[in-house]
Formats: structure tokens, sequence, C-alpha cells
């Protein structure tokens, strides 16, 4: 058999948006859809309404839904975090290579942000399902986290440091926004699952430093190097600020203090207000995570104020229809790689949890459920389900009855 490498990573994402699938309304065994893709006679649609415009115009057909019965699903996700805690070492760092020889490798392209995703995603499991058996292991993990790469960068505040002697590919120490923003969600997460483990001295000074990070107008700098003192935005990375805003709003959430709620709120809003009125906007699943954390806080909470909720909403609705139109009706065939779909699940899946119940949102709403109908039989059919490698996913799926870990 030939090698195959099997990116723990890879099984995070899928991990996640299966967790969430079982969060979603009971699925029919027909379902009303639309076409995907916009007519190429017709100028594609760019504001909100006119999007849910378009899907409500649309043709309708009758199509046969698979049944994705909660209780069966729930079998795929502990396969799935059972696979991704064989691979977390004692030493509290993840295997990322395993071949048919056994062979193990913990360096390989080794990354803080991966470590840290990959644990909130775990102690989420542990949460909903796992009833605290397997906290010690977890919580090894969080301890490499914070041995390893939490340090003093600016002000005596704290921040998640991606260093150039444990992770390839860095030449020098720094500072990833994005870093922070994960190894932040992932001891808060910790926090639920295990109650002062980390002292709140820490999780206050990371947050502190990403709201460092944010400038006046919401957006952020992406990286900071410690050795020159010097924020840095040359780069810029399309997940990083909604890391970034979903930790914040988890701290508040954790703290009460209003300055994390409130730079979550202004990334958002300046996301949205950057996006506004574009044609295609870019795929950013967390930036829908932390838009359904913060809606479900202003009901909760303050309620509403209605222009916000239209923009960050809006957002949303623009995210998930280039979501949809980007990636085609050829989105779950064979040879597809898993990944992206994976992350776009866990999106869309937010946004469904937030998207009114209103008939103006319905033809768009449908739409949006048979994706994630879809996906999850993609993901479903990509999962390994025997072997040394059981409950691991494949890089790329295979369907009609190919073997998913027979596809290259």
């Amino acid at each position: 058999m030939k090698k195959s490498n099997f990116l723990f990573f890879m099984m995070l994402f899928n991990l996640i948006c299966l967790i969430a699938s079982c969060k979603s309304e009971d699925h029919q065994e027909k379902s009303t859809t639309k076409t995907k893709q916009e007519s190429k006679s017709k100028k594609a649609p760019i504001s909100p309404n006119e999007i849910l415009a378009f899907y409500n115009s649309q043709p309708t057909a009758q199509k046969d839904k698979i049944n994705i019965v909660p209780e069966s699903l729930e079998l795929n996700i502990t396969m799935a975090n059972s696979a991704l805690l064989s691979l977390l070492g004692e030493n509290g760092r993840f295997i990322y290579l395993t071949n048919s020889q056994f062979t193990l490798s913990d360096t390989v392209s080794y990354n803080i942000l991966r470590h840290s995703g990959s644990l909130y995603a775990m102690i989420d499991y542990e949460l909903k399902y796992g009833a605290g058996k397997n906290a010690n292991d977890l919580l090894r993990g969080l301890d490499y986290l914070k041995t390893c790469c939490v340090h003093e960068a600016e002000m005596g505040a704290l921040a998640v440091w991606s260093l150039s002697g444990k992770e390839s590919g860095i030449s020098e120490d720094q500072v990833k926004l994005g870093g922070t923003g994960l190894g932040l969600l992932a001891l808060l997460y910790g926090e639920k699952l295990r109650p002062g483990y980390t002292s709140k001295h820490v999780l206050y000074s990371l947050g502190d430093f990403i709201l460092y990070m944010q400038k006046k107008e919401g957006g952020f700098y992406s990286k900071y190097f410690p050795d020159e003192r010097a924020r840095y935005d040359k780069w810029t990375s399309l997940y990083y600020p909604g890391e970034a805003a979903l930790a914040l709003i988890e701290l508040y959430k954790y703290s009460g203090k209003t300055r994390y709620l409130d730079g979550a709120h202004k990334a958002l809003t300046f996301l949205a207000n950057k996006r506004l009125n574009q044609r295609n906007v870019e795929a950013d699943h967390w930036a829908l995570l932390a838009t359904k954390e913060i809606f479900t806080l202003q009901s909760k909470e303050h309620g509403r104020n209605q222009k916000d909720f239209e923009l960050l909403l809006g957002h949303a609705i623009q995210i998930c229809h280039s979501i949809i139109q980007q990636l085609g009706k050829n989105s779950f065939a064979a040879g597809t790689s898993v990944t992206p779909i994976a992350t776009r699940l866990e999106g869309v899946q937010a946004a469904l949890l937030i998207l009114p119940k209103e008939e103006k949102y319905s033809g768009f709403r449908n739409e949006l459920q048979e994706y994630v109908d879809d996906g999850i039989n993609f993901l479903i059919n990509a999962q390994i389900k025997n072997g040394s490698s059981k409950g691991a996913f494949c890089k790329k799926s295979g369907l009609n009855g190919l073997p998913p870990d027979k596809i290259k």
C-alpha cells in the first residue's frame, strides 16, 4: 500500500461541521430545490435582497434526499474524534503523518494554529458527547500550547508565538493574529472542560493583544514581529479576522468585559462594509461562525440594532451565495478535495441557524439546506470506515461506490 498522508487538520474541519450538522433541523425525504447557477444572460445579483429574490425566482424541482439520521451521524462524529485523539502524542503535540508501515511523525510542517484549532474542535466534541473521559488528553494538548508558545509580546500582553525552532517554514519568531485567536479560543473551551485550568490573567492578556492588533476602522494587522516590535499588514489572511472576532466573543462570554464584544462587533462590521455590494466575496466561514455567535448574544442580552443586524445578516448572505456559486454543481463530485467543502459547510450551517424564518428567505434557506445535506453525505463518503486510520478523512472523496482511501 502506498503511503497515505492524513493531515489531521482536515479531520478537524470535518469534525466541526459534522458536529454542527446534528444541531440543524430535521431533514425531510423530499425538498424543494433551486438551480444553483445564475443565468448567464442576466446580471448576477449583488445586494442581499437581490440574492434572496434570485433564489425565490428560480424554477423548483423535486429531488430525492438522503435522510441523514442524527443518531447515525453521531457515530461518524465519534469516529472522527477518535482518529484525532489517536494522533495526540504524549508530549501534547499532534502526529501529522502516518503510513502503512506505522511510521509516525509530528515534525512535518507543524503549525500551532492547526494545533489550537484541533483542540477547539475536540473539546467541543468532549463537551457535547464525551462526558469528560478524554479531558486529561486534551488538557495535555493545551499544556503544550501554553508552555511552547504563549509568551509576552507587546506592553506586557501575551500572544501565541510561531517559533522558528518549533515550526517549519518560519524563518524568524513571529505572532500571527490567527494563532493568538485560535489559541485563545482553545483555552477558553478548556475552561468549559475544567474551570480554572488557565488563569484569567492569561486569557485577558491574549484578548488584549488581539485588540492591540486591531486598527481604528476595525481591520487587523496580520502579524507582529517581536524582534522589531512591529505590527505588519503587508501580508493578510482571509481567516485571521474571523478567528480573532470569534475568540473575542468567547472571551466576552467568559468575562463579561464589553471591550472584547465591542472589538468583535467592530471587526465583523468592518468586513461587512468592506464587502458590501461586491459581486463575489471570499468563503469566510470564520466570519459566519462569529456572526452566528454575536447574533445569539444580541438576541439574549441586548436586543438588536436593526441597521447593524441587516448589515451583518447581509454579509452572511453574500458569503453563502458566493460559496454556492463558486463551487457550482460539481462541488461534491468524486475526487473533490475534502477540506474546502468541510470548512464551507461549517460556515453555511452557522448561517442557517441565524437566517430569519420569513417567507422571503425561504428559497435561499432551501438552497443552503440542500447544500448542507449533500455536503454531509459527501463527508460521510470521504471518511475511512475500517483499518488503522478508521475515522480519518481522505484528502479527496470517492463517491459512487469507490472506496475513499483509493482516491488519490
